[in-house]
Protein backbone atom coordinates (compact mmCIF):
# COMPACT_ATOMS: atom_id res chain seq x y z
CA UNK A 1 0.00 0.00 0.00
CA UNK A 2 2.46 2.67 0.50
CA UNK A 3 4.38 1.77 -2.82
CA UNK A 4 1.01 2.63 -4.32
CA UNK A 5 0.42 5.39 -2.29
CA UNK A 6 4.10 6.87 -3.57
CA UNK A 7 3.80 6.11 -6.67
CA UNK A 8 -0.12 7.89 -6.58
CA UNK A 9 1.82 10.84 -5.18
CA UNK A 10 4.43 11.00 -7.68
CA UNK A 11 3.92 14.72 -10.28
CA UNK A 12 6.12 13.21 -12.64
CA UNK A 13 7.63 10.07 -13.76
CA UNK A 14 10.74 9.52 -15.45
CA UNK A 15 12.73 6.66 -18.13
CA UNK A 16 15.91 6.22 -19.69
CA UNK A 17 15.95 5.57 -23.12
CA UNK A 18 17.48 1.88 -23.87
CA UNK A 19 18.37 2.76 -27.50
CA UNK A 20 19.91 6.04 -26.00
CA UNK A 21 21.36 5.76 -22.54
CA UNK A 22 23.31 8.91 -23.27
CA UNK A 23 20.57 11.20 -22.99
CA UNK A 24 19.66 10.43 -19.93
CA UNK A 25 16.18 10.20 -18.16
CA UNK A 26 13.32 11.30 -20.07
CA UNK A 27 9.73 12.31 -18.55
CA UNK A 28 6.96 10.04 -19.29
CA UNK A 29 4.17 11.14 -21.28
CA UNK A 30 1.35 12.74 -19.60
CA UNK A 31 -1.38 10.05 -20.30
CA UNK A 32 0.51 7.15 -19.62
CA UNK A 33 1.28 8.84 -16.19
CA UNK A 34 -2.38 9.43 -15.51
CA UNK A 35 -3.31 5.48 -16.89
CA UNK A 36 -0.23 4.67 -14.04
CA UNK A 37 -2.22 6.96 -11.32
CA UNK A 38 -5.50 5.49 -12.18
CA UNK A 39 -4.49 2.17 -12.23
CA UNK A 40 -2.72 2.39 -8.73
CA UNK A 41 -5.98 4.73 -7.29
CA UNK A 42 -8.14 1.05 -8.44
CA UNK A 43 -5.57 -0.87 -6.32
CA UNK A 44 -5.38 0.94 -3.66
CA UNK A 45 -9.19 1.23 -3.09
CA UNK A 46 -9.52 -2.47 -3.35
CA UNK A 47 -6.78 -3.44 -1.10
CA UNK A 48 -7.66 -1.08 1.43
CA UNK A 49 -11.11 -2.66 1.29
CA UNK A 50 -8.88 -6.23 1.93
CA UNK A 51 -7.20 -4.52 4.27
CA UNK A 52 -9.69 -3.09 6.61
CA UNK A 53 -11.88 -6.52 6.22
CA UNK A 54 -8.71 -8.43 7.71
CA UNK A 55 -8.29 -5.68 10.61
CA UNK A 56 -12.06 -6.40 11.80
CA UNK A 57 -11.96 -9.86 11.50
CA UNK A 58 -8.11 -9.59 13.70
CA UNK A 59 -9.89 -7.40 15.88
CA UNK A 60 -12.85 -9.76 16.72
CA UNK A 61 -10.73 -13.07 17.40
CA UNK A 62 -9.56 -12.86 21.17
CA UNK A 63 -6.12 -11.22 20.84
CA UNK A 64 -3.94 -10.73 23.82
CA UNK A 65 -2.37 -7.18 23.93
CA UNK A 66 0.79 -7.97 22.68
CA UNK A 67 -0.16 -9.41 19.32
CA UNK A 68 -2.75 -6.24 19.26
CA UNK A 69 0.59 -4.17 18.48
CA UNK A 70 1.40 -5.03 14.85
CA UNK A 71 -2.59 -4.24 14.25
CA UNK A 72 -2.29 -0.84 15.83
CA UNK A 73 0.96 -0.01 13.99
CA UNK A 74 -0.44 -1.07 10.53
CA UNK A 75 -3.53 1.44 11.46
CA UNK A 76 -1.56 4.50 12.69
CA UNK A 77 0.35 3.59 8.98
CA UNK A 78 -3.39 3.85 7.17
CA UNK A 79 -4.19 7.21 9.39
CA UNK A 80 -0.57 9.11 8.72
CA UNK A 81 -1.25 8.15 4.85
CA UNK A 82 -4.44 9.92 5.07
CA UNK A 83 -3.58 12.71 6.78
CA UNK A 84 -0.69 13.31 4.27
CA UNK A 85 -3.39 13.24 1.09
CA UNK A 86 -5.62 15.12 3.12
CA UNK A 87 -2.81 18.34 3.78
CA UNK A 88 -1.81 17.65 0.07
CA UNK A 89 -5.11 18.20 -0.90
CA UNK A 90 -5.66 21.36 1.24
CA UNK A 91 -2.27 22.82 0.00
CA UNK A 92 -3.61 22.38 -3.46
CA UNK A 93 -6.77 24.73 -2.98
CA UNK A 94 -9.01 21.74 -2.79
CA UNK A 95 -12.04 21.31 -0.88
CA UNK A 96 -12.56 18.62 1.01
CA UNK A 97 -15.04 15.44 -0.49
CA UNK A 98 -17.78 15.13 1.86
CA UNK A 99 -17.49 11.60 3.57
CA UNK A 100 -21.05 10.51 1.73
CA UNK A 101 -19.59 11.67 -1.51
CA UNK A 102 -16.81 8.94 -1.60
CA UNK A 103 -17.21 5.63 -4.04
CA UNK A 104 -15.09 2.60 -3.22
Amino acid sequence: MRCMYKIWRQKKFFYQDQEHPEVGLKELPNQVSQDLKRIIVFRMKTLESDILAQFWKTLDAALKPYERLPLWACMMEFILMYRDIYALNQSEGNKPTPIWNIRT
